[in-house]
């Protein structure tokens, strides 16, 4: 062979990014006479007519680790033009991101056809796409085979109960997932939802970014969640922001979240944690080295907290709002 790897690799950078979705000539005569395939990052920057078939052609040039479709809404039928089209580039995908492409339940289906086959991937962004229930279920079946997922966001898709329920047996195979963001969706407190989840997260020790802001969990789902966080030593961030939680919820969180030794950031604004609950919270940072922000702003904390006397200020304690 005339052209050796690293000689290619001269001038292709590892996962070169193709953001128009085009294959020179130059590449595709240097891929037919080394047989070297490199790995690309695909980025689309709008939607085209001819983008499937730009998207094909690229795919049979390069091997594609990383594609970006995100907001150029492809809808239902995209998502299943771009499934197929995954299915030919499965085992070297790493990272896909769909984020607000109308792609709904059938979208999220189709794809799950295909995410089962892809076993290196480490990223899946597709929020904003109104899944709901039925979608979370199908990408759920899929996911469990996803052993190296690391990050994970499905917020505001409409997800409730019975399909969080789903995604949080799924991801119990998943030991690597680091980043799991539910935002918006409907999980609530009964039935399968934050009881489902409290259980997954107790199995996952890498966890260190959770958001499940707006999902209607109250005291019932706080105190769930509170008693598996605890398992959780890498969990840097905890967004429970806007879910009803009170007092009893956020003392329980308080008595948990101690064991967390890399906690920097807690928010839990816009909820209905009075002085009792306020109080045991922002005794935290005095037994959590690392934590340095605590968000309590829209509580019902009483007025004399505003200025709480905190004896064991800091530097490293950038904001504790408790109003």
């Amino acid at each position: 062979c005339s052209y050796s790897h690293e000689v290619l690799q001269h001038w292709w950078p590892e996962e070169r990014t193709l953001t128009v979705l085009r294959v020179s000539h130059r590449v595709r005569g240097l891929v037919r006479k080394s047989g070297v395939r490199f790995p690309a990052r695909i980025k689309a920057v709008e939607k085209t007519e001819d983008w499937a078939q730009r998207l094909t052609e690229t795919a049979s040039c390069v091997r594609v680790v990383h594609v970006d479709f995100s907001a150029i809404r492809i809808g239902v039928e995209g998502a299943g033009t771009l499934a197929s089209i995954i299915r030919s580039c499965a085992s070297d995908l790493q990272h896909l991101d769909l984020v607000a492409n109308d792609i709904g339940s059938d979208g999220a289906g189709m794809l799950a056809d295909v995410m089962g086959q892809c076993e290196r991937l480490q990223y899946l962004d597709l929020g904003r796409n109104q899944i709901g229930n039925k979608g979370a279920g199908r990408l759920a079946e899929a996911l469990g085979k996803c052993k190296e997922l690391a990050h994970l966001s499905l917020r505001v898709n409409g997800i409730r109960a019975e399909g969080a329920g789903s995604l949080a047996e799924a991801l119990v195979q998943c030991p690597k997932l680091s980043h799991l963001d539910l935002e918006s969706n409907r999980v609530r407190a009964e039935g399968l939802g934050a009881g489902r989840l409290a259980e997954m997260l107790g199995n996952c020790h890498k966890l260190s970014f959770l958001n499940l802001k707006d999902n209607d969990i109250w005291d019932e789902g706080a105190e769930s969640l509170a008693d598996s966080l605890g398992g959780c030593s890498e969990l840097y961030h905890l967004d429970l922001e806007k879910n009803m939680i009170g007092d009893e919820g956020a003392g329980r969180l308080a008595e948990m979240l101690v064991k967390c030794s890399k906690l920097h950031d807690v928010d839990l604004g816009q909820n209905q944690i009075g002085a009792r609950g306020a109080e045991k919270l922002v005794e935290l940072p005095g037994q959590c080295s690392k934590l340095a922000n605590i968000n309590l702003i829209g509580n019902k904390t009483v007025q004399i907290m505003r200025w709480h006397v905190i004896p064991w200020n800091s530097d490293r304690l950038h904001n504790i709002i408790t109003i």
